[in-house]
């Protein structure tokens, strides 16, 4: 019998772990930023926060699967039903190794209430609070660990430039 949900659960937690540091300290310079706030009732697995009230709100799902529209429906529905409201100038990053292609393609025009886009979110069960919530989201995507980068640094990989 072949169990790896232990194993699961610590790489999602490594994962969750390795971004909150790295975006703490993409972070560190901003004079508007307070803290890291990992695994708040109120939010997600993380949620970075500022001394203006803006939150940057940190799901993080490091599944071998492409998220779905249901799953990122989901995450959503979650963040809409905590106590504390959402600000206009909240974020929400989504970590994960891939996304549905026409998902994710399209989020950039909800910004701009595109008919067709909006239409498209409508078709797959999204609520209007949803699409409002889901034209903040960022997918930040982790390389696969089958990539030729060490897999302690395979989460920073992406960042590198910032730093150079």
């Amino acid at each position: 019998m072949n169990n790896s949900g232990g194993q699961n659960t610590f790489k999602g937690i490594n994962t969750q772990a390795k971004a909150s540091l790295l975006l703490f300290l993409m972070n560190l310079q901003n004079q508007d930023f307070d803290s890291v706030v990992l695994e708040d009732r109120n939010w997600e697995d993380f949620t970075l926060c500022f001394k203006s009230g803006k939150k940057i709100i940190v799901e993080s799902k490091d599944w071998e699967r492409t998220l779905s529209w249901g799953e990122i429906k989901s995450i959503l529905s979650k963040i809409l039903r905590r106590d504390s409201p959402i600000k206009d100038n909240d974020e929400i990053i989504i970590i994960c190794r891939s996304v549905n292609k026409e998902l994710e393609s399209n989020v950039e025009y909800l910004k701009y209430r595109l008919p067709y886009s909006v239409g498209l979110y409508k078709k797959h069960g999204f609520s209007t609070k949803q699409i409002d919530l889901l034209s903040r989201v960022k997918f930040f995507k982790i390389k696969p660990e089958n990539l030729d980068v060490d897999s302690d640094d395979y989460l920073y990989h992406e960042a590198l430039v910032y730093f150079s």
